[in-house]
């Protein structure tokens, strides 16, 4: 007899632990603005500085904290504004290590 697959199940799985680290474009072009305004490099721990997954590196460690930053961005800004929020909200997190 064969064994019942749970197809649904299983994209549900699979939705929810890809949605947990997914990164919108926005996310990753103001993050890698950041990574290039402050040379950052992958191999920088930053992660607990910026109350992220730990086993993220550096750049994506940013990367990862833009997206839980968004919300607090003027949605109604142009681009380079919502960069200088966020810029200023990484400045104000990372103060003691920058």
């Amino acid at each position: 007899m064969m064994e019942f697959i749970d197809f649904q199940n299983l994209v549900h799985q699979a939705n929810e632990k890809t949605r947990k680290h997914f990164i919108t474009a926005e996310a990753r072009d103001l993050g890698n603005k950041l990574i290039f305004e402050f040379g950052i490099t992958e191999h920088d721990d930053l992660a607990d500085f910026l109350k992220v997954n730990s086993s993220l590196n550096g750049q994506r460690a940013v990367r990862a904290w833009a997206q839980t930053q968004l919300s607090l961005l003027d949605s109604d800004e142009t681009e380079y504004e919502r960069y200088r929020q966020l810029r200023r909200l990484f400045q104000q997190t990372l103060q003691d290590f920058i």
